[in-house]
């Protein structure tokens, strides 16, 4: 995988990686992300002021709701079990890479 395509597809530059991730660049990689369609939670936007160029105030109240840190620790483990798991990617070799993002620290759940 390329720092290009990683930058696009996941918005993490190359600068922000930790050194064992940069293992991967350069080869085929295959991940899944998780992401919540329907969060129970709503974010806020408010003015930061009666001044039209300031900008505003945006809280997107990003897990902050218990029920979507469950739906995203369920989905994350899901798509764990699919990569380590499933006869289909067996037989292909494919599995997850063995370095985290950065700020990952491994399962918690």
């Amino acid at each position: 995988m390329t720092p290009y395509l990683i930058n696009t597809l996941v918005g993490v530059n190359r600068g922000s990686w930790n050194p064992g991730c940069s293992r991967g660049l350069g080869e085929d990689a295959n991940f899944g992300i998780g992401s919540l369609g329907c969060p129970k939670i709503f974010g806020t936007v408010r003015l930061a002021s009666n001044n039209p160029d300031e900008k505003p105030l945006i809280d997107p109240g990003y897990y902050s709701y218990p029920d979507d840190i469950q739906a995203i620790i369920d989905a994350m483990k899901f798509l764990y079990n699919i990569y380590e798991n499933t006869t289909v990617w067996k037989k292909h070799g494919v599995r997850l890479a063995p370095t985290l993002f950065p700020g990952c620290k491994g399962p918690q759940h």
